[in-house]
């Protein structure tokens, strides 16, 4: 197991790889008319910070649970360590691909448990419909 102080430097070393931007939306749910959760995101961002979007393969990833789809999945998206990413978060993310700047919105679909060795912080993501 690594100490602290190894962790930290890990940490600080893998920084610069985060070359993307992302806007961080955090979701609220609220019921509908019908009592149905709906989930609401603010105008504004949360707040912004690095990233690094990691596409998969040229289709979606889909995990299957008994015999339905349950999540369709696009692309690994790495934050800082302790970022405040959450399951209800809608992410506008900007990213270079082949020397095109693009502008994307995802919705997190899972996050990679935290452990106290990670050094980056890893959700799962779908592009926004």
């Amino acid at each position: 197991m690594f100490n602290k102080q190894v962790m930290n430097a890990i940490r600080k070393a893998v920084r610069p790889a985060l070359k993307d931007s992302a806007e961080v939306f955090h979701g609220t749910e609220t019921p509908d008319s019908s009592g149905a959760p709906v989930l609401n995101y603010p105008v504004s961002a949360d707040f912004t910070t690095n990233c690094l979007v990691e596409f998969l393969d040229q289709r979606p990833v889909e995990r299957v649970a008994g015999q339905k789809v349950t999540v369709v999945v696009d692309c690994h998206i790495h934050f800082p360590a302790g970022s405040d990413i959450r399951r209800t978060d809608r992410l506008k993310v900007t990213y270079s691909l082949f020397d095109q700047v693009t502008t994307q919105t995802f919705e997190v679909v899972r996050i990679l448990a935290p452990e106290t060795y990670e050094a980056l912080r890893t959700a799962y993501c779908k592009v926004a419909d």
